[in-house]
């Protein structure tokens, strides 16, 4: 969350309204929709790519990188998450329709 922060992806999505997301999915996943789920994840995955590309041993660089071979990919895998989540996704919601 904290790259994903650093980077800031998204300026149509306030950080108060990703934070509060996410401390709810930490919480209490359940009481996020699967669209919800679907964004938690996408902020996930992106933050994780920023740390492989931008963020490389904590520092922080504007020079991208490429991701070195056997580095650990869980960006790949939050991204699969959001798609899992967007599979099961039956109605919009405020964060779909913001989106």
């Amino acid at each position: 969350m904290n790259a994903y922060r650093a980077a800031q992806h998204f300026d149509f999505l306030p950080n108060n309204r990703i934070n509060d997301m996410y401390t709810r999915h930490r919480s209490l996943p359940d009481s996020l929709v699967h669209d919800q789920r679907a964004l938690i994840a996408g902020v996930m995955c992106l933050g994780r790519l920023s740390e492989l590309v931008f963020f490389p041993n904590g520092e922080s660089s504007h020079k991208m990188r490429a991701i070195p071979p056997g580095e650990s990919r869980e960006d790949v895998t939050y991204f699969r998450l959001a798609l899992t989540h967007l599979d099961q996704w039956g109605a919009a919601s405020v964060t779909a329709l913001c989106e």
